[in-house]
């Protein structure tokens, strides 16, 4: 059975269409390779803290080393010969994969909004870099099709075979495969996997979107061999620079890349100060492509591996500062909050105006003169199990905690209240027992073994 893959990105369709106007004037690629006024997602990438609203710049390294792109994708489009003001652009003609018709009506939104973050005129973020894009196309139907792993697969042997023949030919450039297209479900390819590592051997870089069914990377194909070496894996992060909402996460994930309402080229006619924006982990590996062809070209030696390390262990400065940004795994929203913690509090992990409320403690002045001490918290509910209420259905643990000097802290022993779960999270009070008149509590939660 070939699995189904489908393009990781979502447009806004009829009204939904964001399209924000520029004043052609105010739009200026100079030679120093400056965007006076540029897009929120290009300034993210000169400065990861960068805000999402203007007025915004961006510097582009002017490199000297030609690179070669492998765009994988959807036919790329040149409307208007739109991307000839790029002269350091070259685009060869599509290569077919899995049909020999073009088809009277194959459309190529997708791969030509790619390349146009990639290094298309205004929106592109790797404009000082010349680049050869080879471009192949892996819908037999065009992109409102359906292409399957086997296509994909041929289409990444087919640009080592073309990395090898043209350094036989002395025309050798280091180069990137750049795929944003996966499984809608969890899967496996044992060839596809194959084919990919094959490529990272042949010195060829492949980028992969992570996906946008919020969920693991790595239940999911290509973007599961992320976790390989010279593979890179991009997931999307929001204007706020969280994971976007939609975005796959997960170890398998190596960056995250803007992928909120980002700015591309408008279609069918691209006008100069005009944009439409695009979501979703297409736009971010894009984006990501665009800093690893520039980086290639400022390093042509480095290997895959060698590439990947230098993008996580590197500010990047060059002569323009490019940056990716790595979210903490253990926080995919970028809140501050543990993502066992907000998912503990039943709390979207990957919202970060979501964040669970601290624990409030209260004490209460008994008739004896003792102080009833309380704590009060919420536990996710469909994670509760009222047969073992310390232990959730995910493995996680917890129990309250006390001290009387903040630093030995003893199990607590008191008496638990359970509310009636309210917008998915059940309200919990404990009330210690015991006769201190004063006394620190604290919820302590143990991830699963």
């Amino acid at each position: 059975m070939q699995l189904p893959l489908v393009a990781d990105v979502s447009v806004g369709q009829n009204d939904a269409v964001n399209k924000s106007a520029l004043n052609a004037d105010e739009v200026a690629l100079v030679p120093n390779g400056d965007i006076s006024i540029a897009t929120w997602a290009q300034a993210r990438l000169n400065d990861g803290n960068s805000p999402s609203s203007g007025p915004l710049s961006y510097t582009y390294p002017d490199t000297n080393t030609a690179v070669r792109l492998y765009l994988i994708d959807s036919s790329v489009a040149n409307p208007g010969n739109w991307f000839d003001a790029n002269a350091n652009l070259t685009i060869d003609s599509p290569i077919l994969v899995g049909t020999t018709s073009p088809g009277e009506n194959r459309t190529s939104v997708h791969a030509t909004r790619m390349l146009s973050l990639i290094a298309g005129p205004e929106t592109g973020a790797a404009l000082g870099t010349d680049i050869q894009v080879v471009n192949f196309d892996i819908y037999p139907d065009g992109e409102d099709g359906i292409a399957v792993a086997s296509h994909l697969t041929q289409a990444i042997y087919d640009a080592i075979d073309h990395h090898e023949d043209a350094e036989d030919a002395a025309d050798w450039k280091p180069g990137v495969i750049c795929i944003a297209a996966g499984s809608e479900v969890p899967a496996s390819s044992n060839t596809l996997e194959d084919a990919v590592l094959e490529a990272r051997d042949a010195g060829l870089t492949v980028i992969v979107s992570a996906g946008n069914e919020a969920d693991d990377a790595s239940l999911y194909v290509p973007s599961a061999y992320g976790s390989n070496d010279g593979v890179i894996c991009i997931g999307a992060s929001s204007k706020a620079n969280g994971i976007w909402t939609d975005s796959n996460y997960g170890s398998a994930v190596d960056f995250y890349a803007p992928g909120e309402d980002v700015p591309t080229l408008v279609l069918p006619t691209p006008s100069s100060g005009a944009t439409d924006d695009m979501d979703g982990s297409s736009p971010a590996t894009a984006l990501a492509t665009a800093t690893a062809l520039v980086t290639l070209s400022m390093h042509p030696d480095f290997t895959p591996a060698e590439l990947e390390n230098h993008l996580k262990g590197s500010d990047f400065t060059g002569i323009g500062g490019i940056q990716l940004v790595q979210l903490s795994a253990t926080d995919f929203d970028g809140d501050g909050v543990h993502n066992m913690l907000e998912e503990f509090a039943g709390s979207d992990s990957l919202d970060a105006m979501d964040t669970p409320s601290r624990p409030s403690v209260s004490g209460i002045s008994n008739p004896d003169g003792n102080t009833a001490v309380s704590i009060g918290f919420s536990i996710d509910a469909d994670l509760f199990d009222s047969e073992n209420p310390s232990q959730l259905l995910d493995g996680v643990t917890w129990k309250v905690k006390e001290s009387t000097n903040l630093s030995d802290w003893n199990d607590s022993t008191g008496a638990f209240v359970y509310g009636t779960a309210t917008d998915g999270k059940i309200p919990v009070t404990f009330t210690r027992t015991g006769t201190e008149s004063c006394c620190f509590l604290k919820l302590e939660v143990t991830p699963a073994p």
